[in-house]
């Protein structure tokens, strides 16, 4: 009888563990460094301060938010929605400079090939000039560097 009772609360308890398991992955993170302005959902110059933050996607826009957070300091930044064909296992965030003096380039990259891109800048003073995107052969560079850990994110590549 014993032996029942011990088969019953081991079986509970594997099943209590897989109902607690999350089988969505944990949003990537990126280290903001120096405040960046971006454009906001509702058209607003959004600063994100110097903080870790998690980056997701929200269709059109990328969702971030810092990390021990609640909801309800989630940031809704523009992004432009396209394709790459990077092979990463898990969604990708990545931030780095920019062309453009002052620039930075918030990139989230999912596995099945969709790309956000938020394009950000250290002065509130936007250019009216159109902003250059990066080119596939830069996040694929950037894409190598982050997985070999030798460049920073939030640093420009030394090449």
């Amino acid at each position: 009888m014993r032996a029942y009772w011990t088969v019953i609360l081991l079986s509970l308890m594997i099943h209590a563990s897989m109902g607690t398991v999350d089988s969505a992955s944990a949003p990537p993170k990126i280290s903001v460094e120096t405040p960046i302005y971006f454009s906001a959902a509702d058209g607003s110059e959004m600063l994100l301060t110097p903080h870790v933050y998690s980056v997701q996607s929200r269709d059109p826009f990328l969702e971030v938010r810092p990390v021990g957070a609640d909801r309800k300091e989630t940031i809704l930044l523009n992004a432009t929605i396209g394709t790459h064909q990077e092979s990463v296992g898990s969604t990708t965030a990545f931030l780095t400079t920019g062309d453009e003096e002052n620039s930075y380039h918030l990139v989230l990259l999912k596995p099945e090939g969709t790309a956000y891109e938020a394009i950000g800048t250290t002065t509130s003073l936007r250019s009216r000039g159109t902003t250059t995107r990066l080119t596939p052969i830069r996040v694929q560079s950037l894409l190598q560097n982050l997985k070999s850990q030798t460049v920073p994110l939030n640093r420009p590549p030394l090449f």
